[in-house]
């Protein structure tokens, strides 16, 4: 609309121009304010879940020592259960505190555990020597100790969550049927 100046409508005009430009100014600065806003909203999101992280490493961290202390009590249980019901006293469980612990036979056929707490993983080698002219065969793996919202501390091994007795039949059944 062309509006010449001193017509009736000319005042008038100026004013739509006035209001048209003011909210096309104002819908832009919106827009702006709207991607600050997003922007920093993901910044601070991505903050709270950093330190929750961190919070739950903190929480692996403190409670690792209790969970291998547990695993390692349930170990020892397991292995007088089997000592006392098969009849076996060749077999020996050594706890050395906090951090490490194993289970041996020393005659053949030799067969060994040994567990290791290492910061947030519970790591594990097996070996087995049937007799005094073969090597031994060794096998290794490793449990991850993660803590959840809820400060529950708990060993995972292939996505899954163990408890103390499971992580021992993980961890005796191989020395078990190495004996035979």
């Amino acid at each position: 609309m062309f509006c010449l100046p001193g017509s009736a409508l000319w005042p008038h005009y100026k004013d739509v121009v006035k209001i048209a430009f003011k909210f096309e100014w104002t819908k832009g600065n919106e827009m702006a304010d709207d991607w600050l806003d997003k922007e920093i909203e993901q910044k601070q999101e991505a903050r709270a879940e950093r330190r929750f992280g961190l919070l739950l490493a903190g929480r692996a961290e403190r409670g690792a020592p209790r969970l291998f202390k547990d695993v390692a009590d349930c170990v020892r249980l397991d292995v007088e259960r089997y000592q006392a019901e098969l009849g076996d006293k060749s077999i020996q469980f050594d706890f050395r505190p906090s951090r490490s612990f194993s289970v041996r036979r020393s005659h053949y056929p030799v067969a060994e555990l040994r567990v290791e707490l290492r910061d947030v993983t519970i790591e594990y080698q097996h070996s087995f020597t049937p007799n005094d002219v073969t090597s031994p065969q060794v096998t290794t793996g490793y449990f991850r100790i993660e803590a959840d919202a809820a400060g529950n501390v708990q060993a995972r091994q292939d996505g899954s969550a163990l408890v103390p007795a499971q992580i021992s039949a993980v961890l005796l059944k191989p020395v078990f049927d190495a004996l035979g």
